[in-house]
């Protein structure tokens, strides 16, 4: 029954003008949305080109040529605006017609480095290994995002120098990765071998900063006991937290006179508390 009445309905339908234009009012009033159709989002079927209207230009393959409302958007050099991803696509479909976004649109592996914190002698032994861990990191994600890039070869090229600075930062050798390792059959096996290489990064980079912490408590154990012994006043003053803080005096005022050189406010100062 259901059948039949859509066939019945069917039958009554009157066919689709070859130009919007040509609709009555009374039935576009009823639209969601205004003809020509400048969003394909907005259609399931398949109409007439006349119905579209798309402004649309191929997306550049250098992110400067964007226009000024998204150019702020790319390259991306943050690994967190990832989760983003489909958002910013979604702005670049606004304006563009694409299929993939270009390489040059992420700056992954260029980001501007902070300036490194000062550290103690005790921490600079976990650095490097710190740095392999970072590494290591980011080659994963390399791999999980080798799908979004046009060229394979350039995300092997990547990948294959993080590997080489791993090798230097942590003297832990790796098997160089090719072309076909990051192809559908083997993505996964390749993406495991770079995840125990950074669990075993993180391990030994764990040990090794325990080793660091317990070193830096016992000097400062040490040194507490050398004060003890050695520096009395200083560790009674340390525990009561009894400090001496510094005065300063720019000058000193007397009815008749302004002392301004620093020798001589030191001897005034020390004349007047012997008095």
């Amino acid at each position: 029954m259901r059948k039949l009445l859509e066939e019945a309905m069917s039958n009554n339908l009157e066919l689709l003008p070859n130009s919007p234009d040509l609709i009555p009012e009374h039935i576009t009033e009823f639209l969601l949305f205004a003809l020509p159709i400048t969003e394909h989002k907005h259609t399931r079927a398949v109409l007439l080109s006349s119905y579209f209207y798309d402004n649309k230009s191929p997306l550049s393959a250098d992110p400067e040529d964007l226009v000024k409302t998204i150019r702020n958007l790319f390259p991306i050099t943050e690994y967190d605006t990832l989760s983003r991803l489909s958002e910013y696509r979604a702005k670049l479909k606004e304006f563009y017609y694409f299929d993939q976004i270009p390489l040059l649109y992420f700056n992954l592996l260029s980001q501007k480095q902070k300036e490194p914190l000062l550290l103690t002698p005790q921490d600079f032994k976990a650095t490097k290994l710190h740095q392999a861990l970072k590494l290591s990191n980011k080659a994963r994600k390399l791999i999980l995002l080798s799908s979004l890039f046009k060229s394979t070869q350039a995300i092997v090229n990547k990948i294959s120098i993080i590997l080489q600075q791993i090798d230097k930062q942590a003297n832990y050798p790796t098997s160089p990765i090719a072309e076909q390792d990051l192809w559908t059959q083997s993505i996964k096996t390749t993406h495991l071998t770079i995840q125990e290489l950074h669990k075993a990064i993180y391990r030994a980079r764990n040990l090794e900063n325990n080793a660091e912490h317990r070193e830096h408590i016992s000097h400062y154990i040490n040194r507490r006991y050398q004060n003890f012994t050695d520096h009395t006043i200083l560790m009674i003053d340390s525990i009561l937290k009894r400090h001496i803080d510094k005065v300063s005096f720019p000058n000193i005022r007397l009815p008749d006179l302004v002392i301004m050189g620093l020798a001589d406010i030191k001897d005034k100062i020390k004349e007047h508390f012997t008095l």
